[in-house]
């Protein structure tokens, strides 16, 4: 099985946990006297097999994430090094988009000191158009990361 395919039955495996969790909890209570709808003892242990193929699937896609080296930015970086790349970049795109739209970065900068009483100008150290040119060159990193990431994915047994 290819790391891909790992994580597409991951996926399908997460969803069903939630389907059997739900269904576990919606038919809990049953009107005395009346069959239950679902047996709570038999969805436990449907619960159960579902939490240990997740878990074997993620353990195994860790470990490949682990052992799996790609070429990146002259590197030979892991996928899981890759991952995490991944996520400290979208992590500096939020950031900056959150600074792109503060309105005190871009307004109104000027304010009182408390000391003085005199009013002082601040001024933004990037312009809104050199914050959009970062977010624009970290996106483009992220998507190519991603990009290889996704290609690996679909190359690599676990």
């Amino acid at each position: 099985m290819k790391i891909g395919e790992a994580l597409a039955r991951k996926k399908l495996l997460k969803n069903k946990l939630l389907e059997l969790q739900k269904l576990q909890r919606t038919t809990f209570f049953v009107e005395e006297g009346k069959k239950k709808e679902a047996d709570f003892d038999e969805l436990s242990g449907e619960i159960s097999k579902v939490l240990e193929e997740l878990r074997e699937l993620k353990l195994k896609t860790q470990n490949a994430n682990l052992k799996t080296f790609v070429d990146w930015n002259a590197k030979n970086i892991s996928l899981a090094e890759a991952i995490l790349n991944i996520g400290d970049l979208r992590s500096q795109f939020a950031h900056l988009d959150k600074l792109e739209d503060d309105d005190r970065s871009f307004g109104n900068r000027s304010f009182y000191d408390r000391k003085t009483k005199d009013e002082v100008e601040y001024i933004p150290q990037k312009t809104r158009t050199e914050i959009v040119e970062l977010k624009k060159k970290l996106e483009a990193e992220k998507t190519a990361l991603d990009n290889l990431l996704q290609n690996t994915n679909w190359q690599v047994e676990i």
